[in-house]
């Protein structure tokens, strides 16, 4: 743990004076929240392929129904509401929210 932190530390202080000052924290923490946001949207698509099982790009309410989370909010995730859900609907889902949308998309 402290050489991870160690090692955080050295990526924010860019400027290599020791100390981190207030914009080289917030862009290092900027930086982790976009790493997260990649990672988590990287997780979403790998789903999607394998639930997307026609592979037409796409998931079906019957594609998902072994997915408990996503067929208890199929309805709400379904933002065109035409009845399959879409990589862009997926990758929306917020982190602990169920069908709640980033920027006040949603239901």
């Amino acid at each position: 743990a402290k050489q991870r932190q160690d090692e955080w530390f050295d990526r924010a202080d860019t400027n290599k004076d020791g100390v981190l000052s207030r914009s080289e924290y917030q862009a290092a923490m900027e930086k982790r929240f976009e790493d997260m946001q990649q990672r988590r949207d990287t997780r979403r698509t790998e789903l999607f392929t394998i639930l997307d099982v026609n592979k037409d790009g796409r998931l079906s309410r019957d594609e998902v129904k072994d997915h408990p989370r996503l067929y208890r909010n199929f309805d709400a995730l379904d933002v065109n509401k035409d009845g399959f859900l879409q990589m862009e609907e997926i990758i929306m889902i917020e982190p602990r929210g169920d069908g709640n949308r980033r920027g006040g998309r949603g239901r």
